[in-house]
């Protein structure tokens, strides 16, 4: 019996979403309670198969969506679905996303992103929180990192995987560390960087300027004089003969 009153519901809900964007089925008030279907504003637990963006309206969503897709603007809650996003259009250009998202793909294109990111691809323009996933990658992360690999613009926080590939003010710990500039501590196996500021601890380390310290088997500053350019347990910036001189 519950499983044909679910399978039933679900039917409604495809049906409800099939016609028009804003179609929904609302099991409360107009825009609170439990819904199948679009609602382009809703406060409590939304089922449906998708949610779409509509570009005529402000989409505002404060609760959970379950769903196959989920797709806001202004979206405060959680979000559990095979593809979450939270955008932004023409209409409505400053989406906010406060929560969670779980699913496969998780996408974020709003400027004022604050949240807990759970899949296998976490994509973010801007993030304030922690992303947990195979991939993730994005603009500028102000938080926590963790997944096999973290590729993003700047991470201020944590950064944390196999390999991290960015410009980092934080810790950064993984197999392999290929970044512009690090602000801190970075551990790993391998670790490249055009500036550090701060230490390279790892089997190899590999700079072009530092302002700091390398500790680790092979330790290469390549704008440091020729006989300090590659050195065993220890390397660190000195003054090359051009700099001398002037």
């Amino acid at each position: 019996m519950t499983r044909a009153c679910l399978i039933t519901l679900f039917v409604l809900t495809l049906c409800f979403e099939s016609t028009q964007a804003q179609k929904h089925l609302s099991l409360g008030g107009k825009t609170w309670g439990l819904v199948f279907g679009n609602p382009s504003q809703y406060n409590g637990v939304r089922i449906g198969a998708f949610a779409r963006v509509g570009h005529n309206c402000q989409n505002k969503f404060n609760g959970l969506s379950f769903s196959l897709g989920n797709a806001y603007e202004n979206f405060n809650g959680i979000q559990i679905g095979f593809r979450n996003r939270s955008l932004t259009n023409f209409t409505f250009p400053k989406g906010n996303f406060n929560g969670l998202q779980i699913g496969m793909v998780n996408n974020n294109r709003t400027n004022n992103f604050k949240a807990l990111q759970i899949g296998l691809l976490n994509s973010n323009f801007n993030l304030k929180g922690v992303q947990f996933g195979l991939l993730n990658e994005g603009g500028v992360t102000i938080g926590m990192c963790i997944g096999i690999v973290n590729k993003a613009d700047e991470v201020l926080g944590i950064s944390a995987g196999i390999l991290n590939q960015n410009s980092a003010a934080g810790l950064c710990v993984a197999a392999a560390n290929v970044q512009e500039g690090v602000f801190g501590a970075v551990l790993g196996a391998y670790n490249q960087a055009e500036k550090v500021m701060g230490i390279q601890i790892g089997l190899v380390n590999r700079a072009k300027e530092i302002s700091g310290v390398q500790l680790g088997l092979i330790n290469i500053v390549t704008s440091n004089p020729w006989f300090a350019k590659v050195l065993p347990i220890i390397n660190f910036r000195l003054p090359n003969r051009k700099g001398a001189e002037s």
